[in-house]
Parts: structure tokens; C-alpha cells; sequence
């Protein structure tokens, strides 16, 4: 059983899910029985974590099976795919088969804390 994540006492209740996020997992090309998480936000919520479009930037991401952090520390390594003026489109290996809808999101020091519901 994983470890749940410190979420810094965020409440996710108060808070409704955001619009224009996309958060699901597809099998990988080179290996079908792994999967790439890919991670579209918007712009706005990305820079509100601290977070900037340098791809040298080095940023990671840890998920417990019910929250989704992207900090620039942690164990599985993001990899930032585009970048524009609207969104940010990142990808994560080895997170397994996730997908979501409804995702909140929760803006720690330097994290984003994501959480929403399963998909079938």
C-alpha cells in the first residue's frame, strides 16, 4: 500500500474540479503492457505552482492512488512536452493505468497537487 502524500491540509471539498485539464494513460509505443501518463493544464495553474516552461528545469512526480504530486522533487522524473502560452503538456512514465475526470487541483509551495475521479 503506498504512503499517502502530504497535501499541506488541503481541502478537497471546498474546492470544484478545474476545466481544461486532461489527465489519462495510454499504452507505452515501445512496451504495450507499460504506460505514459500525459498531463494537459493550463497555463495559469502551472505558473501559480512555481513552475516554469524550461525543460531543463528538472521536475518529478509522485502518485499514492487517490492524489497526483508534481514537485521538483520526488521518485518518477516529469518530461514537459509543450509548451505554450495557453497550457503545458507534460508526460509521466510508470504510473500505471490512470485515468481521470473532474480533476481538482490544488496549488501547494512549488507542487500541484492533482485529484480526480476514476474512469472506466
Amino acid at each position: 500500500m503506498n504512503t499517502p502524500l502530504d497535501t499541506g491540509g488541503i481541502d478537497w471539498n471546498v474546492l470544484e474540479p478545474e476545466t481544461g485539464i486532461l489527465l489519462f494513460s495510454q499504452p507505452s509505443v515501445a512496451d504495450p503492457y507499460r504506460y505514459i501518463t500525459k498531463l494537459q493544464i493550463d497555463r495559469r495553474l502551472w505558473d501559480s505552482a512555481g513552475f516554469t516552461t524550461n525543460a531543463r528545469e528538472s521536475l518529478y512526480a509522485d502518485f499514492d492512488g487517490d492524489v497526483l504530486k508534481i514537485a521538483r522533487d520526488g521518485t518518477r522524473r516529469v518530461k514537459r512536452r509543450e509548451a505554450t502560452s495557453k497550457g503545458v503538456v507534460v508526460e509521466i512514465p510508470n504510473l500505471g493505468y490512470l485515468n481521470v475526470g473532474s480533476v481538482k487541483v490544488g496549488v501547494g509551495n512549488g507542487s500541484l497537487l492533482l485529484r480526480g475521479e476514476a474512469l472506466i
